[in-house]
């Protein structure tokens, strides 16, 4: 009973060394939100390698592997393309390696990606057009994405018609 008290205890300690910091607390992969407006827009996400990971519509959840940047692409008829990057940042829940997790746990959050994040986390694109008085319609994308502190940003761009 002793003993296989005493093969427990080695074997969580085990685990909890042979794991990154980063890797517990956040995992591998990371849930991306995608909306458009209109909706049910038709959404590809590429990897930076511009293989593609993922095919919809939107309102979407979209879970992405945290070792690469993406591309998103969202697409309705009657309206030009857009595309969005998602980026990978340092994610500072790494540097626990340094409390718990040592040399090994920094190798294993490096090598499994879980020391990035993805940003932006949630993405709306907003595809409207508008008209001037005199002029054909005109139709921009609307991006609008929130940052990691929060904060609501919008760029808008006057889209060519092809």
């Amino acid at each position: 009973m002793k003993r296989l008290a005493i093969v427990f205890i080695i074997a969580v300690l085990l685990l909890f060394f042979l794991a990154g910091c980063a890797t517990i607390a956040n995992g591998t992969d990371q849930n991306v939100s995608i909306t458009s407006t209109p909706s049910e827009a038709e959404i590809t996400v590429k990897n930076a390698g511009g293989i593609e990971v993922f095919t919809g519509k939107t309102p979407a959840q979209v879970k992405l592997a945290r070792s690469s940047s993406y591309v998103v692409t969202v697409k309705l008829d009657g309206f030009k393309e857009s595309q969005v990057m998602i980026n990978k940042s340092f994610n500072t829940v790494f540097l626990g390696n340094l409390i718990c997790g040592g040399v090994i746990g920094m190798i294993i959050d490096g090598t499994n990606g879980a020391m990035w994040k993805l940003e932006p986390e949630v993405i709306n694109v907003s595809l409207v057009t508008a008209s001037i008085k005199g002029k054909e319609d005109e139709i921009y994308a609307v991006i609008q994405y929130m940052d990691d502190k929060g904060e609501v940003h919008k760029a808008a761009s006057l889209l060519v018609r092809d």
